[in-house]
């Protein structure tokens, strides 16, 4: 079995029978609803969230059905459960190949490739330089992209020549990448990534094969390599002025839809839920969805206001009892409480689980 067993698998068994297959699919794409959003969170998927954007919708179903087939999953109209056959499958699978530490799509997924795009773009540039050519196909078609990178060499041309540029960037690479090693992580699947003067950069495919690694953990680790490679250029800025300043206009980790944002907006102005619907003209449950998707997406946001301390520890206190995330049962059991106040305070949970 390959690596996308295991993500599928892995995904089944922190839903704890409670999701559908679909929501494994919208989360590892990284579907922008409240409802994957919250199953990122309620269920300790967020270093999975929107990890594998290019994946094949046929080859999720024909992988759904193959593990169906074999007895490692059960599905049923609304929910999937992971078998103890599933259970062996997915532990023999993590235990050769865990999930790699540092992967992030939660905090990352938005920047990431903006990060990656620019990056190797300035690489292919740079090292043409060195060899004093100009004319070549650029790696990345993007053309915002390489307008950001065509000003952003200009104003760096004002304080560095090409040379200066080059070896600055290269000594910043270098000790990133070594950082990357002491936490276990390869940059090597970065760099073989890395388009160059005549020399094209690997595909993901050919990585995999020389790596001898699963293509899926090798797109896995990659992201991971680079997820770190992000948090500490961006908490290290100091240390690594020419990477972090490929950044330097996002302000942001998280973001919210634009209509949630402009909730937020008027939240911030002291408005309650009722004032918001009404200006907006939009129903109370809209609002309050994207509440959610604040409380979800921003971790200095506060749920106090909606729910009082003694509620939010009954909720958490009912959640590991009966040990689910489940809002119906939830309710069930707090049947004077409503359903608005469980799922802020299951927005503000976190319990991962071991395999």
């Amino acid at each position: 079995m390959n690596y996308f067993y295991a993500l599928i698998l892995y995904c089944i068994y922190q839903f704890k029978g409670e999701r559908s297959i679909k929501a494994v699919q919208y989360l590892l794409t990284g579907k922008k609803s409240t409802q994957t959003l919250q199953d990122a969170v309620w269920y300790s998927l967020q270093h999975l969230y929107s990890v594998y954007p290019e994946m094949d919708a046929d080859a999720f179903i024909y992988t759904v059905k193959k593990l169906e087939k074999t007895g490692s999953i059960v599905i049923s109209d609304k929910t999937v459960t992971l078998t103890d056959s599933g259970k062996k499958v997915l532990s023999e699978l993590m235990s050769g190949y865990p999930i790699p530490d540092h992967l992030n799509g939660w905090q990352f997924h938005k920047i990431e490739q903006l990060f990656w795009q620019r990056l190797t773009l300035l690489i292919q540039i740079l090292t043409n330089w060195a060899y004093s050519e100009t004319k070549f196909i650029p790696v990345v078609r993007d053309y915002p992209i390489q307008n950001w990178v065509k000003r952003w060499l200009g104003e760096k041309r004002q304080i560095y020549n090409k040379k200066q540029l080059s070896l600055r960037l290269y000594r910043e690479l270098f000790i990133i990448f070594e950082i990357c090693e002491q936490n276990r992580e390869n940059p090597d699947y970065i760099v073989a990534r890395f388009t160059g003067y005549q020399k094209p950069g690997y595909t993901s495919t050919q990585i995999a094969k020389q790596a001898a690694v699963d293509e899926t953990y090798y797109l896995l680790a990659f992201r991971s390599c680079l997820h770190f490679m992000i948090k500490t250029i961006w908490h290290e800025r100091g240390e690594f002025p020419i990477l972090s300043s490929l950044l330097a206009d996002r302000k942001s980790p998280w973001t919210l839809t634009s209509s949630s944002w402009e909730t937020y907006k008027f939240l911030k102005y002291g408005k309650n839920v009722e004032e918001i619907a009404k200006f907006r003209k939009l129903k109370k449950s809209t609002i309050e969805d994207h509440i959610i998707e604040i409380a979800l997406l921003d971790p200095t946001f506060s749920i106090e206001t909606y729910v009082k301390p003694e509620t939010q520890k009954r909720i958490t206190e009912a959640v590991n009892l009966l040990q689910t995330r489940k809002l119906k049962t939830i309710k069930d059991y707090l049947t004077d409480i409503d359903y608005f106040s469980i799922r802020l305070v299951l927005s503000k949970m976190n319990d991962k689980n071991d395999v």
